[in-house]
């Protein structure tokens, strides 16, 4: 099985919910084609081709891989018995690592519709501790 996950939001290196130092082999910048958005706390992608998301492929450790999936299914509440009543859908996608090697990895991906108001032209969601003040 597929031991390579795109991350791009509180999951990657450095996010709000990255807790598997100790199992993760690798994470390198990378981009999938599609569509991200800004839902406040988090983001959301859509695969819909429509330009490209820019996040990381991190890659677990073999033995640890039934386990780090069941928790980002946790995570991104995707069920998989049951996808219809899930948040995300995981799938699988071919990701593109900054050396331009191509991967295939899987993917966590909105399943309800969002405003077109919160797509991110950019392609890259920071969080909202990271993003600049309009204060200063």
């Amino acid at each position: 099985m597929n031991n390579k996950f795109f991350m791009y939001g509180t999951l990657k290196v450095g996010g709000a919910y990255d807790r598997f130092d100790s199992i993760r082999e690798s994470a390198d910048k990378a981009t999938i084609g599609g569509s991200i958005f800004n839902l406040g706390p988090f983001p959301a992608i859509k695969l819909d081709g429509h330009g490209l998301v820019q996040g990381e492929v991190q890659t677990f450790k073999e033995e640890h891989l039934d386990r780090i999936m069941a928790r980002l299914d946790e995570i991104e509440s995707y069920i998989p018995e049951e996808p219809e009543l899930s948040l995300y859908i995981r799938r699988e996608v071919e990701a593109t690592l900054y050396n331009k090697e191509r991967v295939t990895a899987w993917v966590y991906e909105f399943r309800r519709p969002i405003p077109e108001r919160h797509r991110i032209e950019e392609g890259i969601w920071l969080a909202p501790w990271d993003r600049p003040s309009r204060w200063m």
